[in-house]
């Protein structure tokens, strides 16, 4: 059986458990659309952590093309 309380912690740490390389842009928008889809989910506790996740992916995203438009300018 699942630990359904332990689903969240489980998600977010493979969201941040992670090697790239280039932009991690695109992968953070494909996680937001992931995440969107869950913004109905029947539980508060759901939508409630979801808002939450998608909310820092939006930071992750703004910073992650601040980070990459700063990469174009080093020599």
């Amino acid at each position: 059986m699942i630990d359904v309380k332990s689903v969240p912690a489980a998600i977010s740490a493979n969201r941040y458990a992670r090697r790239y390389t280039g932009s991690l842009v695109p992968i953070l928008e494909k996680e937001k659309e992931a995440l969107e889809s869950l913004l109905n989910n029947e539980k508060l506790s759901v939508r409630r952590w979801v808002a939450d996740e998608i909310e820092r992916t939006e930071q992750e995203i703004a910073s992650e093309k601040q980070r990459d438009a700063e990469e174009t300018f080093r020599p």
